[in-house]
């Protein structure tokens, strides 16, 4: 099972890892983030994951790798 938690009460678990069961809740649905993230990564080839950089801020998140992709949280 994995959760992912945000201060503005969005919430999102995931249970079996086979054929995910996802719960979602809250202002934002966390896991169709998690998933738009997944599909980009794959659309760039799948890079390695240690290539990624991260930055945070209160309001937005970015991921950056070393070929140039990004992606807005």
């Amino acid at each position: 099972m994995v959760w992912l938690l945000a201060a503005d009460g969005s919430w999102a678990r995931a249970e079996n890892a086979a054929t995910p069961i996802i719960h979602q809740g809250g202002p934002r649905r966390l896991w169709d983030r998690v998933e738009a993230v997944r599909r980009q990564w794959e659309d760039a080839g799948r890079f390695p994951l240690d290539s990624l950089s991260v930055s945070l801020t209160p309001e937005t998140g970015t991921l950056t790798a070393r070929n140039g992709w990004t992606f807005t949280l």
